[in-house]
């Protein structure tokens, strides 16, 4: 019996503990290279973990976003909103703005910026 429990039970048990302790993936992180931007996001409580960055994770549970008013030059990020169906980003230094992968997109303000491009 003791030979049993040796050869055959104990390494069976040890293959379910190894097989049954697999690291989830680490969350793919946002790349928001404006602190503006970023800092709005903080604020409106996205960073829900509050490790001061954007995961996808985080960004794909955010429907609506109003970040008007912040100073904001750049929403390289945006893209991974993927959600998103109200973007108010008014008053901000934006020269560009690319939203056309937010195909759930149906209301946009993004007025009162410097804007020379619109990807919708």
């Amino acid at each position: 019996m003791k030979l049993l429990l040796h050869r055959f039970i104990l390494p069976l048990l040890l293959l379910l503990l190894i097989t049954g302790c697999d690291k989830d993936d680490p969350p793919v992180m946002v790349e928001i290279p404006d602190e503006a931007f970023l800092n709005a996001l903080i604020e409106l409580g996205v960073d829900t973990n509050g490790d001061g960055e954007i995961c996808q994770c985080e960004a794909e549970e955010i429907i609506a976003l109003d970040v008007s008013g912040k100073d904001i030059t750049d929403m390289t990020g945006i893209e991974v909103f993927v959600n998103l169906d109200s973007l108010i980003c008014h008053n901000n230094q934006l020269s560009s703005l690319d939203v056309s992968g937010n195909t759930l997109l149906v209301h946009l303000r993004c007025d009162g910026n410097q804007l020379t491009i619109l990807e919708l």
